[in-house]
């Protein structure tokens, strides 16, 4: 084969990692014009695209919600076309809080500033970094991250990460601190209120076991994590595809062996089909852990009734379990 007939690869993409496409003076003003629509209550992507007054669904409209969900503004749950956007407790902080001497509202300024891994990155590094030259900047996204194992930005992407940080600081207010006030343990009082308890947010990798709690229900006991976003601050569990907040979430033991073997009632419909016979239609799994019966299954319009009948076994193993403890 000749060089002129050799087919030519084609070139990777480079793919910097993940940083906010808008700075925080501009992510606000965003999350402020959403909010004026949706207030407190879950949207789609229609509702973003009127409140920013975008056109198509693509493109911008995506890339200002990853921004303002990085900035821990926004928060989102579901995939595709079910997907539900949602402005935060602390982004309606800093949006609605209009007492220019609000000690919370700074606080918040100081949280979201850098809830951005980047930004953090960089002001555990750099600081406020009024005297930090572009370059030095710049050489450490593009080459000091690789000499630590990390990915590295391209030249462009380090650029705009540079001029995005640089406006952050400015409008938070951090541009003229060397620290962040009161954090003894690199955590606002925000961050805290933000995640729904005071600890520190959990160091959570895939297959570990969580328990999600949010506005102080308990959603969730023990699930196991099955992803976790490039940024790291949202993770989902099998079996589900809402995207869960990392902060909210705390490690749990998985089920031991015993709590499976007196919890689990079924690991299929077969089972229970063959017992009566009868051909089987749906599959089901089921485990009841702390008194909880966590179920999946996948069932159509016909085979609600069959379902039912699940359930009713369920409830059996609930009500024995339930004796059982309290003996």
């Amino acid at each position: 084969m000749t060089e002129s007939t050799q087919i030519k690869q084609p070139r990777k993409r480079f793919r910097s990692p993940p940083y906010p496409a808008l700075g925080l003076g501009r992510a606000v003003e965003r999350a402020a014009q959403l909010h004026k629509i949706a207030q407190h209550h879950e949207v789609g992507v229609a509702t973003l695209q009127e409140a920013w007054e975008m056109k198509s669904a693509e493109g911008r409209v995506w890339r200002t919600a990853a921004a303002l969900i990085q900035y821990g503004l926004l928060t989102d749950s579901g995939t595709g076309k079910a997907r539900k956007f949602k402005v935060t407790d602390i982004g309606r902080r800093v949006i609605l809080d209009s007492d220019p001497n609000s000690t919370k509202r700074k606080e918040a300024l100081n949280t979201v500033a850098l809830k951005p891994m980047i930004h953090k990155e960089l002001w555990d590094k750099f600081g406020a970094a009024s005297n930090v030259s572009d370059s030095l900047f710049r050489t450490h996204l593009t080459v000091d991250r690789v000499e630590a194992n990390e990915a590295p930005y391209s030249e462009n992407s380090a650029n705009e990460v540079i001029e995005t940080y640089r406006k952050t600081l400015d409008y938070s207010g951090l541009a003229n601190l060397t620290e962040i006030s009161g954090q003894e343990k690199n955590e606002t009082d925000a961050e805290k209120i933000e995640a729904g308890d005071e600890g520190d947010v959990p160091n959570v990798k895939v297959g570990d076991n969580v328990k999600w709690t949010s506005g102080g229900v308990d959603q969730f006991v023990c699930s196991q994590v099955d992803w976790i976003s490039d940024d790291g601050s949202f993770l989902r569990v099998t079996g589900s595809p809402t995207g869960i907040p990392v902060a909210e979430v705390e490690l749990v033991a998985p089920p031991t062996e015993s709590d499976l073997g007196a919890a689990k009632a079924t690991e299929s419909r077969e089972s229970i089909k063959e017992q009566s016979g009868s051909k089987p239609s749906i599959k089901a799994t089921g485990y009841v852990v702390d008194g909880r019966l966590q179920l999946t299954a996948d069932v159509n319009a016909d085979e609600i009734e069959d379902l039912v009948e699940m359930l009713s076994k369920y409830k059996d193993i609930l009500d024995l379990m339930s004796r059982s403890n309290k003996q």
